[in-house]
């Protein structure tokens, strides 16, 4: 083989095991619940792998804006009273919420 090219097999070998990862089924089920604080948060603070997320926002709640770091009402999605979202993600704390305090958004992953 030709100096400087890779071998075609072993990228192949790579891809098919990259992929086997990210199709593996979930095995695990976390939930929980995040009562809002003044600013934005994540929805757990410590690193928790995932690949997907279903928030919801309690029946009770105002409107609660969900989205990345620094999140605000400008520039989330908004989730009115007893709605959800789904969304796929890696890490459940790179899930931000804002709205008004002491309101309560549930939360149901897979990982």
């Amino acid at each position: 083989m030709p100096e400087g090219n890779a071998d075609p097999l072993a990228i192949l070998g790579t891809i098919n095991a990259n992929l086997t990862t990210l199709l593996t089924t979930p095995t695990t089920v976390l939930s929980g619940q995040f009562t809002l604080v003044l600013a934005a948060s994540p929805l757990v603070a410590v690193a928790t792998p995932i690949k997907s997320v279903t928030i919801e926002s309690v029946s009770t709640n105002a409107v609660v804006w969900v989205g990345p770091v620094g999140v605000t009402a400008l520039t989330g999605y908004g989730l009115r009273p007893g709605a959800s979202v789904s969304m796929d993600i890696d890490d459940l704390n790179k899930v931000y919420v804002i709205g008004t305090i002491a309101n309560i958004v549930t939360y149901i992953a897979v990982n």
